[in-house]
């Protein structure tokens, strides 16, 4: 999972903080024996959520190295 650090309830049009839902799955996933990787990026400008609008070098090669 990747999310922008600044991907915050504030920022995006669902009233949701992506960073605490992304780590409680992330931490359901470990608690039920299963595998998952959380990354956590660097804040993105003034609106994390905006960081996946579009393709970008700061998470592109994360997913390329995934794949």
């Amino acid at each position: 999972m990747l999310v922008a650090e600044n991907d915050l309830l504030e920022f995006n049009n669902e009233g949701q903080d992506h960073v605490v839902s992304a780590t409680a799955v992330d931490d359901a996933i470990h608690a039920a024996g299963g595998q998952s990787v959380l990354k956590i990026l660097a804040a993105f400008e003034d609106n994390g959520h905006d960081l996946f609008q579009e393709v970008r070098d700061e998470y592109w090669s994360l997913v390329a190295d995934f794949l």
